[in-house]
């Protein structure tokens, strides 16, 4: 395998704290050689485009579990008293 391809397949440290993995990355790269109806061009380029894409994306994504962060947790529930007995 050459530098430049090994190069192309390293994730950047900031991919990882976004949790963009390298297979969504790997897919992207081939989107992007894909839209352009598979003409030659740089695949370190490729990499690093779709790869800044999914971190942009990941910044804009709400955060796992936000929608449930407002829900109040309660304990289990009691049994309404019985009135009239």
């Amino acid at each position: 395998m050459s530098a430049r391809k090994q190069k192309s397949e390293k994730v950047t440290a900031a991919a990882v704290a976004a949790g963009v993995s390298r297979e969504q990355i790997e897919r992207r790269a081939y989107e992007i050689f894909r839209r352009r109806s598979g003409e030659p061009g740089d695949p370190t380029a490729d990499w690093l485009q779709a790869e800044r894409e999914l971190l942009e994306e990941a910044r804009h994504a709400p955060a796992r579990g936000a929608a449930h962060a407002s829900v109040r947790r309660e304990g289990p529930r009691r049994p309404a008293p019985r009135s009239g007995t």
